[in-house]
């Protein structure tokens, strides 16, 4: 037999995407009276892994899976389709293995089952001949059930639904039941069945030689354990049977088992397993569709070299003849067949291979299977999974940032062994594993336990996988990537001669070994993680000469690979052929005439999950054959002067996405939250919940489960149901393979991130980050990330940083801008930093981050454009400060306010008495030392008036003892101010007065002799106010207002103008004396001389 690699297996878990509370259920009724509570034994099993599974697939239905739950008592219908809720039947009993399920006329889906207490169920789910199916339509399903009367007990055997209208029942020693109605779909009616029993050893019955059998005692030797028929929609009512003993037996309506043809074979071998099996399948070619063959498979004892062989029959005119055997491939040794099928003269086999799907398929061609000729059978298989080894399990724990940053990430406080230093191994694991008492080594012993329990629970995990019903899988055609990584890891050859540099790393990777590998992989991202400052060819030296590559690879190993790249013509268009293998993408290219266009497809989560399936596959096979060429730079970094820098830029960029894909289809999506079911109110919400009387059904209800490539999917609409186009296509929107340098993070890459951000996958964002340089692009996306992080601070820094890369005098290039304008809101670019800052102060103000928010409103007034109006956000720093609690900021901002009336806004909005309002308790020393400072120090006459604010603060405390000496050493400090500028009275005067008045009005409240120490007496202050009240009413001010207040206005008038005369003239009549005239000074001066001569 030969072997061909071309296809992968992918599939996905079903439970993931549809789960149980997402369905819809309908609860079926029995009309047989004295039915046995039905109950579920208790098995190994979850009762959610289906018994039975097949599908139905046509244009107007899409694909439907139908699987039997729970020991049989339910049957699903999953719409892998479309997004319609999964349908579920509950019935009374347990259903016989396996229910039926057809598309009649195309606008009716009829499902049939047999039940163990002898019922014959009917559901009709009219579709309206749309993909809709059964959405809204659940309360036109109707159900009837017939009572089977050749029946007594519990009913046994296997059951074969053969179309709309017919129904086998294999009964025990071989014996067989067949079924048939007539259904009138329009009336809704079902007709009653004709029961019909035939027996095994009637005339004509067997043939028993025909396949090789073993005449035997067992009374269950007979029992039928396969049945097939002709594929439906058919009209021919032929069944064939294979029971335990391996007979074949050929059956027609109305006579029953008729004698065909017989084997002269009759080699013993042992009775076929009693359990349900499909060995039967019956088909005819399209050229001849009335010649019926038939493929019974035989399994073979249990061999180390195949699993069976499939023999083909021909049953021309009832007539039953040999045609030949075809063997299996000998990797079907220890499988377990799970399915087969004919599609037109192609061969498919469906096996299990250790709880994974294995597919293959052959031609069947007849001159060939005649001449006993060999079978050419092509594989398809799984991705290949890491074995779960204790040596696996200690790789994951002991590598770099695994394991003791993923217990640091738990909630809560870290574990005190993890937060400790010790001296020793043997301390630190008495320490973690715990035997303190006398600290003997319990390494072994651990290790050996914890191995113990992971062996145990991956046997659990596997027992699991093997027990499940049935394997549910699709084959596709796969990327030139995971064909190359396929043939690889089999140790086959590559056909392809300009493939063949990655056969030759592929060979280095195995002589370097594992553990150099991932000591190679470590250096690299590292690296990756760093600044690009340095030439390529530099780096790859420094890092050479402390990695030691080379140094693992033996002298035979050196030469032969050498040897084996020297055969290679040119070195740099191979690797540039590899590097487009490795990042290559087919999106593939719709036609214009298609039909998708004007009608696309549903949107299916089944097909979502497949893609991000076949996304994890062959972004891992990219990893590793680009691995192949890291490892080839670190093997020839001697040579790697002559190479092309752009080709190892090129090699350090693809390395760069295809590392970070895998991290990328790894992660997890959170599930969304959906609106409980009683919310909904759709219609087949409603009938569910009534029909069924759960209107009171639990409101806690789990959800889809899904992968963050799904999500991602979602997100891009794309509804292609086509491989590898559409998973390609979702690797060519991350842009993660299209850059060519990795010192520029390229526009497309930094979209991604900030999308991943915007969908809430911080983390992701964050690491795919962390491998870009630090653009400002990349710095702005860094900030977002920590502001929603909640670490504030750090996204302010980053954020005032990014400010000087703005303005119209910035650096950037026209890359960078582009990128940085890409990412910013509504993708424009600010032209000065007074917007940004006022973007930025918007975006802490929508996170409740007002300090930030002042911060960034005092920045963009720092730089605002002269003549615009700030006063909006003057009172938000002021507004800001006091909230804050940060009063000096507060108040110097509200002194520095341009404006006021912006001013007088404040204070008519109570911000100065919130101000003043706080209480300062527990500092009140330390406030009253700093508010104190100003007055003794600062011009009292000057704004700010700091002895005011001194003032209120003691009057707001009741201390009124300290704000009459407030007030008094302002009264004194005016005085002074006055001694100096005799200019000053007539401005100073009346606040000197005031507060000598404000003194004495707190001081009168006090008696002599209250503190042993008086500084200031209340009649030195009466003292000093009386002087001045009367140096004041002695001044012509005071004089021309009394004047005025008394109503002599005319001589207050003439008064007045006289007093001007004689200060805008600069002399008088009575100062043009000789002795006048010599005096010096003003005429002030003269004048007020010239009085006091007069007066001696």
């Amino acid at each position: 037999m030969l072997l061909a690699y071309g296809y992968l297996l992918i599939g996905t878990h079903l439970s993931s995407l549809f789960p149980q509370s997402r369905a819809l259920s309908i609860y079926v009724q029995t009309q047989r009276v004295n039915t046995p509570l039905s109950s579920i034994e208790r098995e190994s099993d979850p009762a959610e892994h289906a018994l039975y599974s097949s599908v139905l697939q046509t244009p107007s239905t899409g694909t439907i899976l139908l699987r039997v739950l729970h020991g049989g008592l339910i049957v699903e219908f999953v719409s892998l389709s479309t997004q319609n809720q999964p349908l579920r039947f509950v019935f009374p009993s347990a259903v016989l293995l396996s229910p039926g399920i057809f598309l009649w006329e195309n606008d009716e889906i009829h499902f049939i089952a047999v039940t163990i207490t002898g019922s014959i169920y009917r559901a009709v789910i009219p579709t309206g001949g749309g993909l809709e199916l059964w959405h809204n339509r659940t309360q036109k399903i109707w159900i009837s059930e017939y009572l089977i009367k050749n029946f007594s007990g519990t009913m046994k055997g296997l059951v074969h639904i053969h179309s709309t209208h017919c129904v086998f029942i294999g009964l025990p020693n071989g014996s067989l039941m067949r079924l048939e109605t007539e259904y009138a779909g329009s009336e809704r009616l079902d007709g009653e069945w004709t029961e019909s029993i035939f027996q095994a050893g009637s005339f004509l019955s067997s043939f028993k030689s025909f396949l090789p059998s073993l005449s035997s005692a067992n009374s269950d030797a007979g029992d039928i354990i396969s049945l097939a028929t002709h594929p439906w929609p058919t009209d021919v009512g032929y069944v064939w049977t294979l029971s335990r003993d391996r007979v074949l037996r050929f059956w027609k309506p109305k006579i029953g088992c008729v004698y065909t043809s017989t084997s002269i074979t009759r080699k013993p071998h042992v009775l076929l397993d009693a359990a349900r099996q499909i060995l039967l399948r019956v088909f005819s070619f399209a050229e001849d569709y009335d010649h019926f063959y038939v493929l019974a498979f035989l399994p073979a004892i249990p061999s180390s070299t195949f699993g069976g062989s499939f023999q083909l029959l021909d049953t021309l005119s009832d007539q039953v003849t040999e045609v030949g055997t075809i063997q299996c491939s000998r990797h079907t040794a220890h499988c377990h067949l799970q399915d087969f099928m004919v599609i037109g003269n192609v061969l498919y086999a469906l096996w299990g291979r250790q709880g994974q799907a294995m597919v293959e398929k052959t031609m069947l061609d007849l001159d060939s299977i005649r001449n006993d000729g060999f079978s050419v059978w092509e594989t398809a298989l799984c991705a290949t999974e890491a074995e779960l080894t204790p040596a696996h399990l200690e790789e994951i724990l002991m590598g770099k940032d695994c394991y003791t940053d993923a217990c640091l990430s738990l909630p809560g406080s870290p574990p005190h062994p993890l937060t400790v230093t010790y001296a020793s191994l043997e301390e630190n694991i008495a320490a973690v594993v715990g035997y303190p008492s006398n600290g003997a080594l319990q390494y072994d012993k651990y290790w050996n336990a914890l191995k113990r329990d992971w062996e145990g629970f991956i046997a659990r995990c596997r027992e699991i996988e093997r027990s499940q019903g049935e394997i549910i899988v699709v084959e596709l055609a796969q990327d030139l990537p995971i064909h190359l990584h396929q043939v690889l890891s089999h140790d086959l050859r590559i056909a392809d001669s300009q493939y063949d540099l990655f056969g030759i790393l592929w060979t280095l990777l195995q002589k370097v070994g594992r553990q150099t590998m991932l000591s190679l992989e470590n250096c690299l991202v590292d690296l990756m993680h760093q600044e690009i400052a340095f030439s390529f060819t530099d780096i790859l030296k420094d890092q050479a000469s402390q990695f030691h590559f080379k140094d693992n690879l033996d002298e035979g190993a050196n030469i032969w690979l050498f040897g084996r790249l020297a055969s290679v013509d040119n070195l740099d268009d191979a690797v540039r052929t590899s590097l487009d293998v490795i990042g290559g993408l087919d999106m593939g290219v719709k036609r214009e005439e298609e039909v998708e266009l004007l009608l696309p497809p549903p949107v299916s989560d089944w097909f979502r999950g497949l893609t991000a399936s076949y996304n994890v596959t062959t972004t891992n096979a990219r990893y590793d054959l680009c691995l192949c060429l890291m490892a080839l730079l670190f093997f020839l970094v001697d040579d790697l002067s002559d190479w092309d820098p752009s080709l190892l830029a090129e090699v350090f960029a693809v390395f760069r996405g295809t590392a970070t894909l895998p991290y990328i289809v790894r992660q997890p999506s959170s599930a969304t939250t959906q609106t409980p079911l009683d919310d909904v109110s759709s219609a087949d919400d409603v009938v569910s919940l009534l029909q069924n009387m759960q209107v009171s059904r639990n409101r806690n209800h789990s959800t889809s489960t899904y992968s963050l490539v799904h999500r991602l999917l979602i997100q891009t609409g794309d509804l292609s149901h086509e491989f590898p186009g559409a998973a390609h296509r979702f690797l060519d929107s991350t842009a993660l393979l299209q850059s060519i340098t990795p010192a520029v993070a390229s526009k497309a890459e930094v979209s991604f991130c900030e999308k991943l951000r915007v969908l809430g996958y911080m983390h992701v964002s964050r690491e795919l980050l962390s491998w870009l340089p630090r653009a400002p692009s990349v710095s702005y996306v860094l900030s977002r990330i920590w502001l929603n992080a909640g670490r504030v601070d750090d996204a302010a820094c980053i954020l005032e940083k990014l400010a000087g890369c703005l303005g119209p005098d910035n650096a950037l290039s026209q890359e960078d801008r582009d990128t940085l304008q890409d990412v910013l809101p509504s993708s424009h670019l600010f032209d000065s930093l007074y917007p940004f800052y006022l973007y930025i102060a918007t975006l802490f103000k929508s996170n409740s981050l007002q300090y930030h928010e002042v911060h960034f409103t005092k920045l963009a007034l720092s730089v605002a454009p002269p003549m615009l109006d700030t006063s909006s956000l003057w009172h938000t720093v002021v507004r800001g400060y006091i909230d804050l609690g940060l009063f000096d900021e507060a108040y110097a901002a509200w002194i520095s306010t341009p404006s006021d009336t912006q001013k007088r806004e404040h204070i008519s909005y109570n911000q100065v008495d919130k101000l003043l309002s706080h209480n300062f308790a527990g500092f009140a020393n330390e406030v009253e030392d700093a508010l104190s400072f100003n007055p003794r120090n600062e011009d009292p006459s000057m704004l700010p008036r700091y002895t005011r604010i001194l003032y209120s603060w003691f009057l707001s405390r009741g201390d009124y003892r300290n704000a009459a000496l407030t007030m008094y050493q302002k009264a004194r400090k005016l005085r002074g101010l006055m001694t100096r500028d005799p200019s000053l009275v007539t401005r100073l005067a009346g606040e000197q007065l005031e507060a000598y008045l404000i003194s004495m009005n707190y001081c009168s409240g006090y008696s002599h002799g209250k503190y042993e120490n008086e500084i200031v007496q209340l009649t030195d202050i009466q003292y000093e106010y009386t002087l001045l009240s009367a140096i004041l009413s002695s001044s012509i001010f005071y004089r021309i207002e009394k004047l005025a207040q008394s109503n002599r206005f005319n001589t207050a008038l003439a008064t007045a103008r006289r007093c001007h005369c004689v200060s805008q003239g600069d002399t008088s009549d009575w100062l043009l004396t000789d002795n006048a005239l010599t005096w010096p000074g003003s005429p002030a001066d003269k004048g007020w001389r010239y009085l006091g001569e007069s007066i001696k």
